[in-house]
Protein backbone atom coordinates (compact mmCIF):
# COMPACT_ATOMS: atom_id res chain seq x y z
CA UNK A 1 0.00 0.00 0.00
CA UNK A 2 2.84 2.67 0.75
CA UNK A 3 4.72 1.94 -2.18
CA UNK A 4 1.59 2.56 -4.53
CA UNK A 5 0.80 5.69 -2.50
CA UNK A 6 4.72 6.97 -3.34
CA UNK A 7 4.34 6.04 -6.90
CA UNK A 8 1.06 7.80 -7.00
CA UNK A 9 3.16 10.71 -5.77
CA UNK A 10 5.86 10.46 -7.94
CA UNK A 11 3.26 10.16 -10.80
CA UNK A 12 1.74 13.60 -9.47
CA UNK A 13 5.07 15.32 -9.32
CA UNK A 14 6.09 14.69 -12.95
CA UNK A 15 2.53 15.59 -13.98
CA UNK A 16 3.31 19.10 -12.60
CA UNK A 17 6.78 19.34 -13.56
CA UNK A 18 5.17 18.69 -17.79
CA UNK A 19 2.30 20.42 -17.54
CA UNK A 20 4.77 23.29 -15.84
CA UNK A 21 6.88 22.68 -18.99
CA UNK A 22 4.23 22.99 -21.31
CA UNK A 23 3.01 26.04 -19.17
CA UNK A 24 6.15 27.96 -19.89
CA UNK A 25 6.49 27.10 -23.34
CA UNK A 26 3.02 28.38 -23.92
CA UNK A 27 4.02 32.01 -22.11
CA UNK A 28 7.07 31.90 -24.23
CA UNK A 29 4.77 31.46 -27.33
CA UNK A 30 2.35 33.97 -25.94
CA UNK A 31 5.48 36.81 -25.17
CA UNK A 32 6.51 35.88 -29.06
CA UNK A 33 2.51 36.93 -30.25
CA UNK A 34 2.57 40.02 -28.30
CA UNK A 35 5.79 41.05 -29.48
CA UNK A 36 4.39 40.62 -33.31
CA UNK A 37 1.46 42.47 -32.68
CA UNK A 38 -1.18 39.72 -31.95
CA UNK A 39 -3.75 39.91 -29.24
CA UNK A 40 -4.66 37.00 -27.13
CA UNK A 41 -8.38 36.18 -27.11
CA UNK A 42 -10.60 38.52 -25.31
CA UNK A 43 -11.79 36.23 -22.15
CA UNK A 44 -7.97 34.16 -21.49
CA UNK A 45 -7.14 38.01 -21.20
CA UNK A 46 -9.57 39.38 -18.28
CA UNK A 47 -8.77 36.19 -16.31
CA UNK A 48 -4.83 36.90 -17.15
CA UNK A 49 -5.54 40.88 -15.81
CA UNK A 50 -6.36 39.02 -12.73
CA UNK A 51 -10.23 39.50 -12.64
CA UNK A 52 -10.84 35.75 -10.94
CA UNK A 53 -10.86 36.85 -7.63
CA UNK A 54 -11.02 34.18 -5.15
CA UNK A 55 -9.64 30.28 -5.38
CA UNK A 56 -11.42 27.19 -3.90
CA UNK A 57 -9.32 24.55 -3.20
CA UNK A 58 -10.62 21.00 -2.20
CA UNK A 59 -8.00 18.18 -1.29
CA UNK A 60 -7.46 14.43 0.13
CA UNK A 61 -5.03 13.28 2.10
CA UNK A 62 -2.76 10.92 -0.11
CA UNK A 63 -0.73 9.38 3.02
CA UNK A 64 -0.20 9.99 6.88
CA UNK A 65 3.03 8.88 8.80
CA UNK A 66 2.91 8.97 12.52
CA UNK A 67 5.82 10.20 14.76
CA UNK A 68 7.54 8.37 17.52
CA UNK A 69 6.43 8.64 20.75
CA UNK A 70 8.96 8.99 23.69
CA UNK A 71 8.49 5.72 24.69
CA UNK A 72 10.48 5.02 21.25
CA UNK A 73 6.61 3.05 19.82
CA UNK A 74 4.93 4.43 16.87
CA UNK A 75 1.25 3.69 14.83
CA UNK A 76 1.80 3.03 11.57
CA UNK A 77 -1.23 3.80 9.22
CA UNK A 78 -3.32 0.53 8.50
CA UNK A 79 -6.11 1.03 5.75
CA UNK A 80 -6.54 4.15 3.23
CA UNK A 81 -6.36 7.74 5.22
CA UNK A 82 -9.48 9.67 3.85
CA UNK A 83 -10.85 13.10 4.50
CA UNK A 84 -11.28 16.38 2.86
CA UNK A 85 -9.58 19.41 3.05
CA UNK A 86 -11.16 22.49 1.52
CA UNK A 87 -10.43 26.27 1.78
CA UNK A 88 -11.18 29.37 0.55
CA UNK A 89 -8.61 31.92 -0.70
CA UNK A 90 -8.64 35.75 -1.63
CA UNK A 91 -6.06 36.92 -4.51
CA UNK A 92 -3.34 38.54 -3.11
CA UNK A 93 -4.85 38.09 0.84
CA UNK A 94 -4.74 34.31 1.68
CA UNK A 95 -7.78 32.33 3.05
CA UNK A 96 -9.37 29.85 5.55
CA UNK A 97 -9.35 26.14 5.42
CA UNK A 98 -11.23 22.91 7.38
CA UNK A 99 -9.98 19.86 7.71
CA UNK A 100 -11.29 16.73 8.36
CA UNK A 101 -9.61 13.29 7.57
CA UNK A 102 -9.42 9.98 9.46
CA UNK A 103 -5.90 8.01 9.62
CA UNK A 104 -6.72 4.03 11.10
CA UNK A 105 -4.25 2.49 13.06
CA UNK A 106 -2.76 -1.09 11.19
CA UNK A 107 -0.04 -2.04 14.44
CA UNK A 108 -0.83 -3.01 18.25
CA UNK A 109 0.57 -1.70 20.78
CA UNK A 110 0.91 -3.14 24.17
CA UNK A 111 -0.01 -0.22 26.01
CA UNK A 112 -3.03 0.96 24.15
CA UNK A 113 -3.87 -1.88 21.92
CA UNK A 114 -5.77 0.48 19.29
CA UNK A 115 -5.18 -1.83 15.56
CA UNK A 116 -8.94 -1.60 14.75
CA UNK A 117 -9.21 2.03 15.19
CA UNK A 118 -8.64 5.38 14.09
CA UNK A 119 -7.36 8.97 15.12
CA UNK A 120 -9.71 11.54 13.51
CA UNK A 121 -8.34 15.15 13.08
CA UNK A 122 -10.38 18.03 12.63
CA UNK A 123 -8.74 21.90 11.96
CA UNK A 124 -9.41 25.30 10.92
CA UNK A 125 -6.74 26.64 9.19
CA UNK A 126 -5.45 29.82 8.25
CA UNK A 127 -3.42 30.08 4.76
CA UNK A 128 -1.11 32.65 3.27
CA UNK A 129 -0.39 32.78 -0.48
CA UNK A 130 2.90 33.23 -1.56
CA UNK A 131 3.72 35.48 -4.56
CA UNK A 132 6.14 33.62 -7.16
CA UNK A 133 6.45 33.53 -10.78
CA UNK A 134 3.81 32.14 -13.06
CA UNK A 135 2.66 29.07 -13.63
CA UNK A 136 3.91 27.50 -10.39
CA UNK A 137 1.75 29.13 -7.14
CA UNK A 138 2.91 28.60 -3.29
CA UNK A 139 0.88 28.42 -0.16
CA UNK A 140 1.97 28.15 3.70
CA UNK A 141 -0.47 28.06 6.66
CA UNK A 142 -1.25 27.22 9.86
CA UNK A 143 -4.09 25.28 11.61
CA UNK A 144 -5.38 24.37 14.88
CA UNK A 145 -8.38 21.47 16.10
CA UNK A 146 -8.68 18.72 17.94
CA UNK A 147 -7.94 15.05 17.44
CA UNK A 148 -9.46 12.01 19.26
CA UNK A 149 -9.94 8.22 19.14
CA UNK A 150 -12.31 6.84 17.13
CA UNK A 151 -13.48 2.52 17.75
CA UNK A 152 -13.92 0.02 20.55
CA UNK A 153 -11.40 2.29 22.24
CA UNK A 154 -12.81 5.77 22.48
CA UNK A 155 -13.88 5.74 25.77
CA UNK A 156 -10.63 5.12 27.28
CA UNK A 157 -9.10 8.41 25.57
CA UNK A 158 -9.80 12.44 25.73
CA UNK A 159 -10.11 15.00 22.90
CA UNK A 160 -6.34 16.22 22.19
CA UNK A 161 -5.51 19.34 20.80
CA UNK A 162 -3.65 19.45 17.37
CA UNK A 163 -1.67 21.65 15.57
CA UNK A 164 -0.15 22.43 12.36
CA UNK A 165 2.06 23.81 9.60
CA UNK A 166 1.69 22.89 5.83
CA UNK A 167 3.00 23.89 2.58
CA UNK A 168 1.14 23.71 -0.76
CA UNK A 169 2.70 24.12 -4.04
CA UNK A 170 1.28 23.46 -7.13
CA UNK A 171 0.95 24.60 -11.08
CA UNK A 172 -1.58 26.95 -12.96
CA UNK A 173 -3.26 24.67 -15.93
CA UNK A 174 -4.59 27.32 -16.96
CA UNK A 175 -6.21 30.79 -15.81
CA UNK A 176 -9.29 29.13 -14.08
CA UNK A 177 -7.43 25.54 -12.25
CA UNK A 178 -5.03 24.83 -10.43
CA UNK A 179 -3.43 21.34 -9.66
CA UNK A 180 -0.80 21.04 -6.36
CA UNK A 181 0.38 18.93 -3.92
CA UNK A 182 0.54 19.71 0.14
CA UNK A 183 3.02 18.56 2.94
CA UNK A 184 1.52 18.98 6.25
CA UNK A 185 3.33 18.37 9.32
CA UNK A 186 0.83 17.60 12.71
CA UNK A 187 1.47 17.76 16.44
CA UNK A 188 -1.10 16.30 18.52
CA UNK A 189 -1.18 14.13 21.80
CA UNK A 190 -4.34 12.27 23.28
CA UNK A 191 -4.58 11.85 27.14
CA UNK A 192 -6.06 9.20 28.59
CA UNK A 193 -8.95 9.87 30.49
CA UNK A 194 -7.77 8.04 33.89
CA UNK A 195 -4.52 9.86 33.61
CA UNK A 196 -4.42 13.03 31.59
CA UNK A 197 -0.04 13.54 32.10
CA UNK A 198 0.12 10.37 29.95
CA UNK A 199 -1.54 9.64 26.29
CA UNK A 200 -0.75 8.52 22.87
CA UNK A 201 1.67 10.35 20.03
CA UNK A 202 -0.99 10.88 16.56
CA UNK A 203 1.05 13.67 15.65
CA UNK A 204 2.50 12.91 12.23
CA UNK A 205 3.55 13.90 8.72
CA UNK A 206 1.05 13.69 5.76
CA UNK A 207 0.90 14.49 2.23
CA UNK A 208 -2.21 15.61 0.28
CA UNK A 209 -3.07 16.25 -3.04
CA UNK A 210 -6.07 18.21 -4.75
CA UNK A 211 -7.26 20.90 -7.18
CA UNK A 212 -8.27 24.38 -6.67
CA UNK A 213 -10.92 26.50 -9.30
CA UNK A 214 -10.93 29.97 -9.65
CA UNK A 215 -14.04 32.35 -10.13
Amino acid sequence: MRNAKIILINIFIILLLNVGSLQAQNNTDTTSDEMSGAQLPEDHSELEKGKSKYLFSLEVPLWYDFKTADDGKRFKQGDVTYGVLASLQINDMGGIGFEYFEVPIANNNSVTNLEKDKIVFTMMDLIYLVKIPNPFNLAVGVGYGKSEVSGSNENRFKQGDCYQWFLRGGINLNAIIQIHLGYHDVTSKIPFKNNAEYGIEAGGTMFSGGISVAF
